[in-house]
């Protein structure tokens, strides 16, 4: 049994130097200016208490029962995305005019700014951007609620000796609270004056509003009425959640005549709402930052449902007993696996346009709806999903689509290898090396294409929902062999132990 207790303290600068766009306010707040703390205004989480415990049990002989739980937290906020570089920190720059050097040095205070038309003159000193009327994109802000992330793990294993034969079987889960996750853009239209459709029993109402247009999308983003000129506003923050839960089951044997093995399955499912930060708004993800813990809850990214591995080590028993010329051949030899088999990890089926109307002019950022499963019996490379069960929503609504709901190709991998030890004199050994990396030769796909996106349909439309229209070619196609993918490779080593 222990504890532990962890004081993770936001970012704070020596002098200031940083501020951050309150989303409680709508406005940006500097550090160390009236009313703003030196972290500017995140809160310190104190509550990072960590119990844990964990036992073992012999309740037989040659049988173990094993169990645990404990709690770790972990502070997310160590990204770009939370590193609070915003306005008045930040200058813009862009191609050099006579008129915006003009510009620039009235800005600053210049009454020369022709000193500036050419490279001798050097570069005018960069002017911050406005704090107190800012316009454009921010930079990053930071949730003033962050708190840290946390892990309930817990385990329960039985482990039983047979035979020489080492079984385990494992059920393990963890729980993700408090997830950090990043939206390229918070300051989109609000779910309370879009009124967007999704689940109306859920929401007691069936009502939606004309969708935002270029023209009048900037009007109607969230934070237009104390940050009228701001646009887009990337946000970090933690309020997602997390579940995974697994059965692992290992049969081990034990070195013995030369040999050792080991065969392991895991079956799994992992559920969240909420994306990495490097993954940036993929997925369609968070096209209403109100209705993420719902609409957004589905497969998390590294949903790995089963998989299968099996390594042996084996000392092959040939030329026991043998000596000279017959010995040195025959002697030493060695055999080794590695097999691997798993299914595909998840993915999307995103809108090439906006429909959603609450990111005009962005691809990929909202989804469908789904009106079916979108499986077929047989997957191929050149259709690996029911595209039928893909259409466009109506405008301003929000797709009924959940994140991940398909499964890429999976991955099938075999490596073998054989090795030679030659005695060439005492504690002097030559090891020649056979590796041989996916001898099946087995090709590794990425997922397929999984973009929505509709082209006039001048002849039969194959029967597609939408009449009129046909998706386009690439949609439900695999184009590509995996980055990580290598055809059969052999190779070729000698090592020498002394």
């Amino acid at each position: 049994m222990g504890v532990r207790y962890d004081l993770f303290t936001p970012y704070t600068e020596t002098n200031n130097i940083l501020s951050n766009f309150d989303i409680t306010t709508g406005k940006i707040v500097v550090a160390g200016t009236t009313g703003v703390s030196s972290t500017g205004n995140v809160k310190t989480d104190y509550t990072n208490i960590a119990p844990r415990f964990g036992f073992a049990y012999t309740p037989v002989a040659k049988t173990v029962i094993r169990g645990g739980f404990g709690l770790t937290y972990a502070p997310e906020n160590t990204t770009s995305g939370s590193a609070l570089v915003n306005q008045p920190f930040t200058a813009t720059w862009g191609p050099y005019t006579p008129a915006q050097a003009v510009a620039q040095a009235t800005t600053i205070g210049l009454s020369n700014p022709g000193s500036y038309a050419k490279f001798a003159g050097g570069l005018p000193t960069p002017g911050p951007n406005s704090a107190t009327s800012p316009s454009g994109s921010i930079t990053a802000a930071l949730d003033p609620n962050f708190k840290s992330t946390y892990i309930e793990q817990f385990n329960l294993t039985a482990e039983r000796e047979i035979a020489g034969f080492i079984a385990t079987l494992s059920y393990v889960g963890e729980l993700g609270r408090r997830n950090a996750y990043y939206l390229s853009d918070y300051n989109t239209i609000p779910l309370a004056q879009s009124a967007l459709s999704f689940a109306p029993a859920a929401r007691g109402d069936t009502t939606t509003n004309a969708p935002a247009t270029a023209t009048d999308f900037n009007t109607r983003r969230r934070f237009n009425a104390t940050s009228p000129n701001v646009v887009s506003v990337p946000l970090y923050r933690s309020t997602g959640s997390s579940s995974y839960n697994a059965m692992q089951a290992v049969l081990k044997r034990r070195f013995s005549k030369g040999l050792d093995l080991q065969v392991g399955y895991t079956l799994s499912r992992l559920l969240d709402n909420s994306e990495s930060i490097s993954n940036n708004g993929g997925n369609g993800f968070g096209s209403s930052a109100d209705l993420i813990p719902t609409v957004e809850y589905g497969n998390g990214n590294l949903d790995n449902r089963h998989r299968w591995t099996a390594t042996f080590n084996y000392a092959l028993p040939f030329g026991e007993g043998t000596h000279g010329v017959r010995g040195f051949l025959t002697k030493g030899w060695q055999a080794n696996g590695l097999v691997v088999w798993m299914t595909g990890m998840p993915f999307s089926v995103t809108n090439s346009n906006n429909r959603s109307g609450t990111r005009p002019g962005t691809t990929g950022s909202d989804r469908p709806n789904m009106i079916a499963s979108g499986k077929v019996s047989h997957p191929t490379i050149g259709k690996w999903f029911d595209t039928n069960a893909f259409v466009y929503q109506p405008a301003g609504t929000v797709g009924s689509e959940h994140r991940n709901q398909l499964y890429g190709p999976g991955m099938q991998r075999v490596d073998l290898s054989l090795f030679k030890n030659f005695d060439i004199v005492e504690n002097v050994k030559l090891e020649f090396r056979t590796e041989a990396f996916n001898v099946l030769n087995t090709a590794q796909f990425v997922n397929p294409g999984a973009t929505l996106q509709y082209t006039p349909c001048t002849t039969a439309c194959n029967g597609f929902p939408v009449a009129g229209f046909t998706p386009v070619s690439t949609f439900g196609v695999i184009s590509a062999t995996a980055n990580a993918y290598n055809p059969r490779l052999i190779q070729f080593a000698a090592r020498l132990k002394f």
